[in-house]
């Protein structure tokens, strides 16, 4: 359980609470963007609970884009400050986190053989 709790603080909650801390800073048409990984929406052998924190991250990304415009419009007269809210979700790559990925070259070359 600790675990499961480090990841998504890790991978989630640390851009609500990035956002929150820094959102004085915004100007108009800020972005806020994340890296995500295609394990958010697919099974990735040995992802294992990263997937629930990519797809909770995902899911954060979309409630904060919807909350922002609401959160701007509200607190400045002159409107909404058009802050994006972005979320790159990167196909599997040969990285040096990639590879701590039980078997993911394996399965890596076995989709390019396909």
């Amino acid at each position: 359980l600790n675990d499961f709790l480090t990841t998504l603080h890790i991978s989630c909650y640390s851009l609500l609470s990035l956002t929150h801390t820094l959102e004085s800073l915004f100007i108009p048409k800020s972005s806020i963007t994340a890296l995500s990984f295609i394990g958010s929406q697919q099974i990735v052998p040995g992802y294992g609970v990263m997937s629930i924190a990519k797809a909770s991250l995902e899911a954060t990304a979309q409630q904060m884009a919807a909350a922002l415009v609401d959160l701007f419009y509200s607190y400045h007269m002159q409107g909404p400050k058009q802050v994006r809210v972005n979320i790159l979700r990167a196909l599997p790559l040969n990285t040096l986190a990639a590879r701590g990925i039980p078997d993911f070259l394996v399965s890596e070359e076995s989709r390019n053989d396909a």
